[in-house]
């Protein structure tokens, strides 16, 4: 997937996957406007986070385990 730079009605710019034949350089200039705004697409990212998060939690405990563990620290 490629990415291309949208810009919600607030100003806020975000930056979303498109398939290649949409893509563009990433640029304020050219960021495609949007009728929407933060607000509006908050319920996405507080539903769609946490579980990220606790993927990388789970991910870094593993990793220091195995570093302190390998070098005997």
């Amino acid at each position: 997937m490629a990415a291309k730079l949208i810009e919600l009605e607030d100003g806020t710019l975000i930056e979303v996957e498109v398939p290649e034949d949409q893509a563009q350089q990433i640029s304020n200039r050219f960021a495609d406007k949007v009728n929407t705004t933060f607000d509006k697409i908050k319920p996405i990212i507080v539903n769609t986070c946490p579980p990220i998060a606790a993927s990388w939690k789970e991910i870094n405990q593993e990793w220091c385990f195995f570093y302190f563990n390998y070098y005997n620290c």
